[in-house]
């Protein structure tokens, strides 16, 4: 797909700390991140070097930034689940939002039931940005009335409210059957 938007442009695909660090080795004057559903955090040293506008994009609304989304807005009984667009920052998901895709979440649905809404959504979200790089090196647009609600949630905090990881399942579980 993105070769498709910028046929120019060269693709570099990052799945770890250290793929992330060879691929910002160099000159980065006309280097674009974007980062697309990933666990990877780009140092702020890396983002200084940067002389493009960085994005993430991944699954959460800014209702609930940081880990486990989704865990979080079903244990809340959120009405509404959707993928966010923003710059990267060096603070977590902290970044100006440019955007955001939003559904909602039906009774009875759970974790699982909300995971690919979500990121079909990521990947729409994913398609605007590409296209706005290929056209442009300028910033895109930020959603003024699109702002995060709260600092990122955490491992901690997901600790402290849902327990040992290894029992989210069960929680899933718990969810759907509630």
């Amino acid at each position: 797909f993105v070769r498709a938007q910028a046929p120019q442009a060269a693709v570099n695909a990052v799945i770890d700390r250290d793929g992330l660090a060879q691929a910002l080795a160099g000159d980065n004057s006309s280097l674009r991140l974007i980062a697309f559903c990933t666990a990877v955090i780009v140092k702020p040293a890396q983002l200084a070097a940067l002389n493009l506008t960085p994005y993430n994009i991944h699954p959460g609304p800014a209702e609930y930034p940081g880990v486990l989304p989704e865990y979080f807005a079903c244990a809340d009984g959120a009405a509404f689940y959707g993928a966010t667009a923003h710059e990267i920052w060096p603070a977590i998901d902290a970044g100006p939002i440019v955007g955001q895709e939003r559904f909602a979440i039906r009774p009875l649905m759970g974790v699982v039931d909300i995971a690919l809404p979500a990121f079909q959504s990521s990947l729409r979200l994913f398609a605007q940005i590409v296209r706005h790089c290929a056209r442009t090196e300028a910033p895109m647009p930020r959603l003024k009335q699109c702002r995060w609600t709260r600092p990122a949630l955490t491992n901690k905090d997901a600790r402290a409210r849902f327990g040992d990881p290894m029992v989210l399942p069960q929680f899933v579980a718990a969810r759907r059957a509630a």
